[in-house]
């Protein structure tokens, strides 16, 4: 029965992307990739100091207490079905769920992957057990290197949060290396000067992935907190964009440096190096310079010896496969790949802005006319409004920065980026009187 779920999950991932090199709007397949919303509550109280827990639970409204339970997936019938991949993007901590076992079960039954972000502070024995040997991507929310800095954006468990991470990567090593654990690290101006230690950390543990991920522009980004000696106001957290793309050059060459795998979520669509080459080009320099600084200092012990090195592959057998079609494929795929079913609303991106209707119209969101007009601009190279309005979407910040947005679409960025400041200025009043009239 696994064997043929998985037919059916490759079967359906073949013809979606089948439509998409061919440009279709309207799709016969189903979604490969599934956002999904396990848990509402939390253990870290008070939130995370960027954590927009008042303004998400708003949005989520009725549905903030509704449980999510392996029925809820068999209630989603094909769309559950087709589907392979499975992203937790719910505001909450999954682990403090009671039904995480039988959701657990289910997806390791029907042979899908399930992408999970976690603080990691209860990441106990228990838990631990219940992921070994699963096909989990398991995020860990650190964005930090020391305590100290830790204690600044959530509280004093970061050393015990290591011993869980340690635990966890030793216990793996006997279930085929499974769950993968990413870890998650934030740039903003109360941590950045910790992103060499912070791959150092990554290299040490031996985390498969490090994920960079910027801090955005956001409906709630009025969040002003005192917290472990430091006062973080969101507003103010925010790097500029240039400083941003000197991260990302850094933290590519740290990350290649030490052998350690970077997925960098700004780098979203591509084209990050070749947009902003010199920028980019300097981070990885000020990279190069600060490993030649360390690694001349005296080290307390030899170095290891180096791994053996295969022999490189001779030019015949690297010859070129045939084109796949990699080539056709829009900036963004997520329109054609994924669909976000969430507490907060339906949404087509991960970045996604505006709700395309209530949690039990995924159905009909999958091809409605925005998710289609989304599709059509994409094959044509241009935004959607729905894009332009997104403004976490790190594909349009791009390009907003690189000045290739046309004019109108300018405009209607730097419309919504000054509404997003009305509301943080006043609290979120225009945007929750927005709501209410909405409703009524």
């Amino acid at each position: 029965v696994r064997h043929q779920d998985i037919r059916r999950h490759w079967a359906n991932a073949v013809l979606n992307t089948r439509e998409m090199i061919e440009g279709k709007t309207v799709l016969e397949s189903m979604p490969p990739s599934l956002g999904i919303d396990l848990h509402g509550a939390c253990n870290v109280k008070p939130p995370c100091v960027y954590c927009e827990w008042d303004f998400a639970k708003e949005e989520e409204a009725e549905n903030v207490a509704r449980p999510f339970t392996a029925d809820t997936l068999r209630e989603w019938g094909p769309f559950f079905d087709n589907a392979g991949k499975l992203v937790n993007c719910s505001i909450g901590e999954p682990f403090m769920m009671k039904p995480i076992d039988d959701i657990l079960d289910l997806l390791g039954d029907r042979g899908k992957t399930l992408e999970m972000s976690t603080n990691g502070q209860i990441l106990t024995d228990r838990n631990i057990e219940k992921l070994l040997g699963r096909d989990i991507h398991l995020y860990i929310s650190l964005d930090a290197a020391t305590p100290d800095t830790y204690r600044k954006l959530r509280n004093d468990t970061f050393e015990k949060i290591l011993g869980n991470l340690r635990r966890l990567l030793q216990a793996r090593k006997g279930h085929g290396g499974l769950p993968k654990v990413f870890l998650v690290f934030m740039p903003m101006k109360v941590n950045v000067h910790e992103l060499d230690d912070f791959v150092r950390l990554t290299a040490e543990l031996g985390a498969d992935k490090l994920i960079l991920r910027p801090l955005n522009t956001a409906p709630g980004n009025n969040l002003d907190w005192e917290r472990g000696g430091y006062h973080f106001r969101y507003d103010e957290e925010i790097l500029p964009f240039g400083e941003l793309v000197h991260v990302s050059g850094r933290a590519h060459e740290l990350c290649r440096q030490h052998g350690v795998d970077l997925s960098d979520q700004l780098d979203f669509g591509g084209a990050m190096e070749g947009m902003f080459h010199d920028e980019y080009r300097e981070g990885e320099r000020e990279a190069t310079t600060a490993l030649s600084a360390a690694a001349s200092a005296p080290a307390p012990d030899p170095a290891p010896p180096a791994p053996l090195v295969a022999p490189a592959t001779s030019p015949e057998i690297e010859a070129p496969n045939p084109s796949l079609g990699f080539e056709k494929w829009p900036a963004c795929t997520e329109p054609w790949r994924d669909l976000y079913i969430l507490r907060r609303g339906i949404r087509p991106c991960c970045y996604g802005g505006a709700s395309l209707g209530g949690i039990e119209n995924y159905a009909k969101a999958w091809n409605s006319p925005t998710v289609q007009g989304i599709r059509e601009h994409l094959n044509r190279g241009s935004f959607h409004d729905y894009c332009l309005l997104s403004p976490a979407c790190p594909i349009v910040r791009k390009s907003e920065h690189a000045h290739t947005l046309p004019a109108r679409h300018k405009r209607l960025w730097m419309m919504w980026r000054a509404w997003q400041k009305l509301n943080a200025w006043t609290g979120g009043i225009p945007r929750r009187a927005l709501r209410l009239r909405r409703r009524h």
